[in-house]
């Protein structure tokens, strides 16, 4: 491979890379908005409805997990769904992913 070939390889690579990061920004204001209204209309702390960037990644790889492996692109919410009434009762994230995952 020459210089220039595997110097546009890697820039590809940083661009594959970034991606995801710009969809997840992009999401963010949505995200953002639909949480504040959530909040309004339930009175729960718009704080306490934050996802945070690891939260967000564990979730995505969990919908994916679940839309790909299951055949059912329809269980990916239904999952998430499970995993956040979940956590909302006490359980931590990682423990209800790792489960998750080796029910497969």
């Amino acid at each position: 491979m020459s210089g220039s070939s595997s110097q546009t390889a890697v820039v590809e690579s940083f661009k594959m890379r970034l991606r995801p990061r710009r969809r997840l920004i992009a999401m963010d204001a949505w995200l953002t908005d639909v949480r504040n209204a959530i909040a309004d209309a339930t009175g729960i702390p718009a704080a306490d409805l934050e996802i945070g960037e690891d939260e967000a990644g564990e979730l995505l790889n969990l919908a994916r997990i679940a839309a790909h492996d299951s055949g059912e692109r329809t269980n990916a919410p239904l999952l998430t769904y499970l995993a956040g009434v979940a956590v909302g009762r006490g359980a931590e994230l990682d423990r209800v992913v790792a489960a998750a995952t080796s029910a497969r």
